[in-house]
């Protein structure tokens, strides 16, 4: 009997850790998976806002599990000029990085949010499941003509 159980233990003690590792492993794929998608989702939502015309209104949910997903930025550097950096959508899960660029086949989709719009404040972080809303604006630029880009936030109640 004492044999028997010793066998046990070492096969346990073999298998165990394999097993939770594979486990922890499956779970680490899995959040990377659904911040992929997530980011994915986002960009295409903003594509399809900035297609139509101005106030053109979009919302989506969306569930991170977990992850980081940052969005647009301001939409002009200091200098004046857009800002390409805000097309950009980024999502983290632990030590995965995805990027996406908005993108339509005429040009870039800049993103912001309303505390980003025009000064130095970061891109919308979103890390829990929340509804977003997607409106295509026009900001009218000094030198004339207008930059056609998408504003992000939050939806209340979502």
């Amino acid at each position: 009997m004492p044999l028997e159980l010793t066998i046990i233990v070492l096969v346990l003690a073999m298998v165990l850790p394999i097993v939770i590792g594979g486990f922890l492993a499956f779970r680490s794929f899995q959040a990377t998976d659904q911040m992929e998608v997530v980011v994915n989702d986002i960009v295409s939502t903003a594509v399809l806002a900035f297609e139509g015309g101005v106030n053109t209104t979009l919302l989506l949910s969306v569930n991170p599990a977990g992850a980081l997903v940052t969005v647009g930025g301001a939409l002009l550097t200091s200098s004046g000029q857009p800002n390409y950096q805000a097309a950009w959508t980024v999502g983290v899960a632990g030590s995965s990085t995805y990027r996406e660029l908005a993108t339509t086949g005429a040009g870039t989709v800049l993103m912001t949010n309303l505390s980003a719009a025009l000064g130095p404040i970061g891109p919308s972080v979103v890390s829990t499941s929340m509804t977003l809303f997607f409106e295509k604006r026009a900001y009218p630029l000094p030198g004339g003509g207008v930059l056609d880009y998408v504003l992000v936030g939050r939806a209340y109640g979502g």
